[in-house]
C-alpha cells in the first residue's frame, strides 16, 4: 500500500490523501482541509484503512508522513509505515573525467 498526497491539484482549500495498492489501484480516498498537515491527517486515514482493510500490514509514504507517525502506526495499529525518500539527483558533471577530450592525435603532428 502507498499513501499518496495529491496536494491541492485543482481544488482550493482541500487536500486529497489517496491510498493505492501495489498496482496503483485506489483503495481509499480521503479529503481534508488544506491547513491540516499530512502526518496529522494520516492518523485518520490509517485508522480507517485498518478498519476497512485489516489484511494490510505495510504502508509506504513520502517524507511528509515521517516522524512520530511511524511509531504511532506501529504501536496503535500494528501497521508498518515505511518512509520512502526521493532518490538523490545525479551530479551535473560527467562521471567520466575524460569526457569531451579527444585522445586522438591530430594528423599534422
Amino acid at each position: 500500500m502507498a499513501l499518496i498526497p495529491a496536494h491541492a491539484k485543482s481544488t482550493n482549500g482541500r487536500k486529497r490523501h489517496i491510498t493505492v495498492d501495489a498496482l496503483g489501484l485506489p483503495v481509499m480516498i480521503t479529503a481534508t482541509s488544506a491547513d491540516i498537515q499530512d502526518r496529522d491527517a494520516a492518523r485518520d486515514v490509517f485508522w480507517r484503512l485498518r478498519l476497512t482493510q485489516p489484511q494490510i500490514t505495510q504502508v509506504w509514504a513520502d517524507r511528509g508522513y515521517a516522524g512520530e507517525l511511524v511509531d504511532w502506526a506501529r504501536d496503535r495499529l500494528w501497521l508498518t509505515l515505511r518512509i520512502v525518500f526521493r532518490p538523490k539527483a545525479p551530479r551535473a558533471s560527467s562521471s567520466c573525467p575524460a569526457a569531451g577530450k579527444s585522445s586522438a592525435r591530430s594528423a599534422g603532428a
